[in-house]
């Protein structure tokens, strides 16, 4: 029973890990524009991509 501050600590340790490795990982795509470095968030990366080519603008991968 000696051990068993150090067996919770990595029952815990365990538990972060597979929370946040069971957490969804999140994608938007963000077109920054030549004129002037407005920025509009799209969810579908298509969409981002023909807006980018539009306005002569960047489309930037964001994940969270």
């Amino acid at each position: 029973m000696e051990n068993v501050p150090e067996i919770m600590s990595q029952l815990l340790q365990q538990s972060e890990l597979t929370s946040a490795l069971q957490t969804p990982v999140q994608e938007v795509w963000a077109v920054i524009y030549a004129h002037g470095g407005v920025i509009v968030e799209f969810t579908n990366e298509q969409e981002a991509l023909l807006e980018a080519a539009q306005w002569n603008g960047v489309c930037l991968r964001l994940v969270s």
